[in-house]
């Protein structure tokens, strides 16, 4: 059932892109979040690209974004990701390792 909710909303905003409605920051947020409760890594990290280059200067939305990437990296083990997005990201948005622990 997690899983077919992580996939309605990646569909979701797939179909909000083809009828041309912009997704918002909060919209991202929200996908990224599921993908990260399923462990869908790869999706997870694609958005969070693609909503910090929308929106560079909303740092409390990069950082929820960020958080549930890197989340998502360490559910799937993908721990070397997840450390790498916390060094490359971290600094710019003013997070440390305790702000994903």
């Amino acid at each position: 059932e997690k899983a077919a909710k992580g996939l309605q909303a990646l569909q979701l905003l797939e179909r909000m892109r083809k009828v041309e409605l912009r997704a918002n920051a909060v919209i991202f947020n929200s996908v990224i979040s599921a993908c990260e409760k399923e462990a869908f890594w790869q999706s997870a990290l694609r958005l969070l690209h693609a909503s910090l280059v929308h929106w560079p200067k909303a740092k409390a939305q990069g950082t929820i974004a960020c958080c549930a990437a890197i989340q998502s990296c360490q559910q799937a083990l993908q721990w070397h990701i997840a450390l790498h997005l916390l060094q490359s990201t971290g600094d710019a948005l003013g997070m440390s390792s305790a702000a994903v622990a």
